[in-house]
């Protein structure tokens, strides 16, 4: 939180930072305000978001308040995303697995046929995990053969629920894989999952 609040003092945009503890009256007069709203909680537990959200729900203008958060928000069950979408909010995590995309469908129906069970619960979702990483680096050695550690940062990965872009740390500690995503739950009821590059 200290990051984004420096980064917006830089940038010249105003923002309040109010106490885990603070007041209904002071959340309510500014869910109530016209002003365009982007809430970060500086905690991630389901019951801080759910306060916030039933203050939102019964005070806010859902056109201009949005959420923005943390990739625990995905293991909170559907009601709580579908109540998130409201606002259009977004997360951010290094996994993201969108089960409604046509590849996901295809993944999810194979993965059924050759196991006889559907892929676990939980997130990240380590069958999942696994296709992406075997998927990558069966490509990148197809690709690159004993010259794979050479040309990992080259390599182009797009996961069902992960992506890789590694670094290398130094030349004998390996790599670190920096993917990160932003999700956006849309209120058009679609999700959007983008890329970023750190």
């Amino acid at each position: 939180a200290s990051y984004i609040m420096a980064e917006m003092d830089k940038a010249g945009r105003t923002y309040s930072k109010l106490a885990a503890d603070t007041g209904q009256g002071e959340l309510v007069k500014m869910l109530r305000s016209d002003s365009r709203i982007v809430i970060m909680p500086c905690v991630t537990s389901e019951s801080f978001l759910n306060r916030l959200l039933t203050l939102a729900d019964s005070n806010g203008k859902p056109e201009r308040i949005t959420f923005f958060g943390y990739p625990e928000w995905q293991s909170f069950g559907k009601d709580k995303l579908a109540r998130m979408r409201k606002y259009g909010s977004t997360f951010y995590s290094s996994f993201f697995f969108d089960p409604a995309l046509p590849e996901s469908e295809r993944f999810l129906t194979q993965y059924y046929a050759w196991y006889n069970h559907k892929v676990s619960g939980g997130f990240p979702k380590y069958s999942v995990l696994g296709y992406d990483i075997t998927n990558y680096f069966i490509g990148a050695l197809a690709s690159y053969g004993r010259s794979l550690k050479n040309n990992l940062p080259l390599l182009p990965s797009t996961g069902l629920q992960t992506d890789f872009r590694f670094r290398e740390l130094t030349a004998d500690n390996g790599c670190i894989n920096l993917n990160l995503f932003f999700v956006s739950l849309r209120t058009d009821g679609s999700t959007e999952r983008t890329s970023v590059t750190r």
